[in-house]
């Protein structure tokens, strides 16, 4: 059921393969929606109020994370394959968040990384086509630096592929060329 059909009983059969499906899809991705958000609203809760000035840069950049992770549209932007990792990367925030407490130097040092390699990536997405933005090796490098962020702050949850800084300014320079 992979491709394009012309005949109308095949057309029939892809018709009956897609329907038995979609139920299933649907409150699959319902069910991530909901636990996308409601972790959004846990951390969200967890960042008001009274703050520690020596947490307020890290407080700052989960703000911004989490505003490029969950928007309105969300869903349709990143796609419905990428949202069992939104929710692992909301999860790596909530082990940031509470890791954050005890060792506030080692989480600014590990987001000095960070900003290094999403300064390098937008310097880089500026010299981009809108056309090779859209390419999905160029796509990916975005992913990547979310990666990273597991890599970096929550080691425990894992990342599909071994990632870091270095790797992440490799496949810009192979995409670049």
């Amino acid at each position: 059921y992979g491709g394009v059909v012309w005949q109308e009983d095949k057309f029939a059969q892809l018709q009956e393969f897609v329907r038995a499906e979609l139920n299933e899809t649907v409150v699959g991705i319902a069910k991530l929606v909901e636990q996308i958000l409601t972790t959004t609203f846990a951390i969200s809760k967890r960042l008001k109020g009274r703050i520690d000035m020596q947490m307020a840069f890290a407080l700052s950049d989960i703000k911004a994370q989490m505003s490029g992770l969950v928007f309105p549209g969300f869903v349709t932007a990143h796609g419905w394959q990428r949202l069992p990792d939104i929710l692992r990367y909301l999860q790596g925030i909530e082990r940031r968040i509470e890791k954050l407490v005890s060792d506030v130097n080692r989480d600014r040092a590990n987001m000095s990384k960070i900003e290094h390699v999403q300064n390098l990536w937008k310097q880089w997405q500026g010299k981009l086509s809108p056309v090779e933005k859209r390419r999905p090796e160029a796509e990916a490098v975005r992913w990547m630096i979310e990666e990273l962020r597991i890599s970096l702050f929550a080691q425990q949850l894992g990342t599909p592929y071994p990632v870091s800084d270095k790797r992440i300014i490799q496949a810009m320079e192979q995409i670049s060329g």
